[in-house]
């Protein structure tokens, strides 16, 4: 039995083919572009109070909404993850994706969704801690653009994975085995009548 491949050969072979495919574009991370440059735009239209050190109570409502909804986040992840790992470990369609070599992509898959979220709501987590440091407004700002364009870009990823399990449970619903163990669709039942 084969070992199952590690994530960082995984990862960079899955970007090599990518860029095969799409060339460099397929790599630019557009998602997560956008999320922090919205999260730029709302730490630097933050009103000035917020940033005060008296006024802790605001921003720690706020991070602490932040870290609420990442742990939405990566509650609503796992349970997409189960599900699609419920699929993947389905003995014969489990065999079908490891001839066609698609079983280590999708776990990669879930892997990076999974550490996206992670980060995501450790991102919050700290911007919260460091509420209560005497940090240059800079560094809040920072760390506030970081905290919120992290959530949104989980939130993206998030909404992949369902889209994953999703495709996954239709691609298993649509398809049956052979004799020979090979997958093939199921006929419709207008192919039936005829």
């Amino acid at each position: 039995m084969d070992s199952r491949p590690k994530f960082l050969g995984s990862f960079f072979r899955a970007v090599g083919d990518a860029i095969d495919r799409r060339g460099l574009r397929a790599i630019f991370p557009i998602w997560l572009v956008l999320g922090l440059v919205i999260g730029a735009a709302v730490a630097w239209y933050m009103p000035s109070i917020f940033w005060a050190d008296e006024r802790w109570g605001v921003a720690t409502t706020v991070y602490t909404g932040l870290l609420a909804f990442d742990g939405l986040l990566l509650a609503l992840g796992w349970g997409a993850f189960s599900k699609i790992y419920e699929i993947l470990s389905t003995g014969w369609f489990a065999a079908f994706l490891r001839r066609n070599n698609l079983l280590s992509d999708h776990l990669l898959y879930v892997q990076i969704v999974h550490a996206t979220l992670v980060v995501s709501a450790l991102s919050s987590g700290c911007g919260l801690l460091t509420i209560f440091f005497s940090l240059p407004i800079w560094a809040d700002k920072i760390i506030l653009a970081g905290a919120v364009g992290l959530s949104l870009y989980a939130l993206i990823k998030a909404l992949s994975a369902m889209s994953m399990m999703n495709d996954l449970i239709w691609e298993l619903a649509h398809s049956d085995r052979d004799e020979k163990g090979h997958v093939r669709p199921v006929p419709s039942a207008k192919q039936n009548d005829s």
